[in-house]
C-alpha cells in the first residue's frame, strides 16, 4: 500500500496532492535549463494544453534553443493560417524550431506524414548541433 493509499482524510490526500504538484515545477523547469531543444506535442483539443503552454513559453524565454512542435489534430484553432494560439506559434518560430501542423497544404492527401516529418526536423537539428560540437 502506497503513502496515498493510507491517507483516510480528503483533506490529508489533498495536502499530499498539493506537496507533490509544488515539486512538479522545479523539476520540470531544471530539466528544460539542461535541454538543447524543445519536443512539443500540442494535440487533445481545439486549444493547446495549458501546461505545454506555460513550457513553451518558458523555454522560449530563457532563450536555451529550438522549439520544435507536432500538431496532428486536424481541428482548427484561432484562426485559418494556424490551429494554435498566435503566441505559442511565434514562441515556436523565434526560437528557431518548427511547428509541423497536419492541416498544412503539404500533408494534404497523406496519411499520417506529421510524425515523420516532425522527427525529421528534430534529426536535422540534431546532426546540425552534432556538428558544431553540441
Amino acid at each position: 500500500m502506497t503513502q496515498l493509499e493510507k491517507l483516510e482524510k480528503h483533506q490529508d490526500v489533498r495536502d499530499y496532492w498539493l506537496k507533490f504538484n509544488l515539486k512538479v515545477a522545479p523539476i520540470n523547469n531544471a530539466v528544460m535549463r539542461d535541454s538543447d531543444c524543445q519536443l512539443a506535442i500540442l494535440d487533445g483539443g481545439h486549444a493547446v494544453d495549458d501546461g505545454v503552454s506555460s513550457e513553451i513559453g518558458f523555454y522560449a524565454a530563457i532563450r536555451r534553443g529550438p522549439i520544435f512542435a507536432l500538431r496532428s489534430d486536424i481541428r482548427r484553432g484561432e484562426n485559418l493560417a494556424t490551429g494554435i494560439n498566435l503566441q505559442v506559434l511565434g514562441y515556436i518560430v523565434e526560437s528557431g524550431g518548427r511547428l509541423v501542423d497536419a492541416p498544412d497544404p503539404e500533408f494534404r492527401g497523406e496519411k499520417y506524414p506529421v510524425i515523420s516529418t516532425w522527427l525529421s526536423e528534430v534529426k536535422k537539428w540534431h546532426d546540425g548541433f552534432k556538428e558544431k560540437g553540441g
